[in-house]
């Protein structure tokens, strides 16, 4: 399980020498800075991240140069992100937070972005929990193994990798959720989707065995390529292994199920 981080002696120190060769970097046009931070690849076995971002714009990809990059774009320079990490027996720890303490209300002119970049082909666990906005993540790319994603008002869009999934748990309040999976897991994963007020659409491999439950306060569902038996939702034959296993719990709002491939 992921637990909260302690940040070992000389991690400071290691983070100045690192700006020094380059690894950190910043430009700035007019009102609008954009800082760089890039983690250098070493002979990591997975990457473990943890991302806590108030009101903005969030995207997480695969494409990374290093073992992990980003770029922080802003014109509120009083809410530079704190970005720390430590290797740790093969394993990649990293945390990019919200300084503490700072609310961010949006506005018109306001630009406060992330965006991150994995690693391809390193299996990944990754926690991410952000405010309002717009929240995009595509790990097409990156083994995820674990993903746990909180999110608050907005849009939303997450695709997965199911090629070394074996849990997920997407939870957002208010707004439209577009989930994809791809390709189907090695082992039986389990995958669960809280959604308050708006609308999910989900995608689902066709050849994924996979049973999806819906619990719903209000709203329909609509089902493409699924037998439907009660409030579950199957696509595959009786007598076939079962790759996904998937609950979702819906307050108000529609969701839409659709095979694909």
């Amino acid at each position: 399980m992921m637990g909260p981080f302690v940040v070992v002696g000389g991690l400071a120190v290691l983070a100045a020498v690192l700006w020094k060769q380059g690894v950190f970097g910043s430009s700035e046009t007019g009102g609008l800075r954009t800082e760089h931070r890039s983690i250098p690849r070493e002979d990591t076995r997975r990457t473990d991240l943890h991302v806590r971002m108030g009101a903005g714009v969030l995207s997480l990809q695969g494409g990374a140069v290093g073992l992990l990059d980003a770029d922080f774009v802003s014109n509120q320079p009083e809410l530079e992100p704190e970005f720390v990490y430590r290797t740790n027996d093969g394993i990649l720890e990293a945390s990019i937070t919200q300084p503490s303490g700072q609310l961010v209300v949006p506005t018109p002119h306001m630009r406060y972005e992330w965006h991150l970049r994995c690693a391809d082909n390193v299996p990944a666990t990754i926690d991410l929990e952000s405010g309002a906005g717009t929240t995009d993540i595509d790990l097409s790319t990156v083994p995820v193994q674990q993903l746990r994603v909180r999110t608050g008002a907005g849009q939303g869009r997450t695709i997965i990798l199911a090629s070394r999934l074996e849990h997920f748990d997407l939870q957002t309040g208010a707004g439209r959720l577009d989930l994809e999976i791809r390709g189907s897991p090695t082992a039986p994963a389990h995958g669960s989707v809280h959604s308050g007020v708006g609308a999910l659409q989900m995608h689902i491999p066709r050849t994924t065995p996979t049973r999806i439950h819906v619990d719903k306060a209000i709203g329909g569902v609509n089902a493409r390529g699924f037998v439907q038996d009660g409030h579950n939702y199957i696509n595959y034959a009786p007598g076939a292994t079962l790759a996904l296993d998937i609950d979702i719990q819906v307050g108000v709002g529609e969701v839409t199920l659709d095979t694909v491939g």
